[in-house]
């Protein structure tokens, strides 16, 4: 989702291509890992967290996989947690253009939003892998 925000801006904002450029490499890999947002919601705890990371490395599916798996998420739980991982990677964006003076604040909320509600449309909202 990270990338098609960056996209629909580059389409529909007054932002230059260098300062799209520049956001992206600002925050490219930054997103915070499913385990810490279930941690920080208090739906996972550390112990859990470290034994489905012990899990991943004998594997190759997802955090999120071996956590239902492990019966310790839900199938809801992982979507909605997958959603907010998208949301705060859209969020670093905005956040990266206001403080680096690419983008009107009033704007570029604007188009967060109207991106937001299109995704929802199109119900791709958390629908990527982790």
């Amino acid at each position: 989702m990270q990338d098609g925000f960056l996209d629909f801006l580059g389409s529909r904002a007054e932002v230059s291509a260098e300062a799209l450029a520049r956001v992206r490499q600002l925050v490219e890999g930054s997103a915070d890992p499913i385990g810490r947002i279930a941690y920080s919601y208090g739906l996972l705890s550390p112990n859990c967290i470290e034994e489905i990371l012990e899990r991943q490395r004998g594997q190759a599916a997802r955090f999120g996989e071996i956590a239902i798996e492990m019966g310790l998420l839900t199938n809801e739980q992982l979507e909605a947690l997958l959603m907010i991982q998208e949301l705060r990677r859209v969020f670093a964006v905005t956040e990266s253009l206001v403080l680096c003076g690419a983008a009107d604040p009033r704007d570029i909320l604007r188009h967060t939003a109207t991106f937001i509600h299109e995704a929802a449309e199109r119900a791709t909202i958390g629908a990527e892998p982790a």
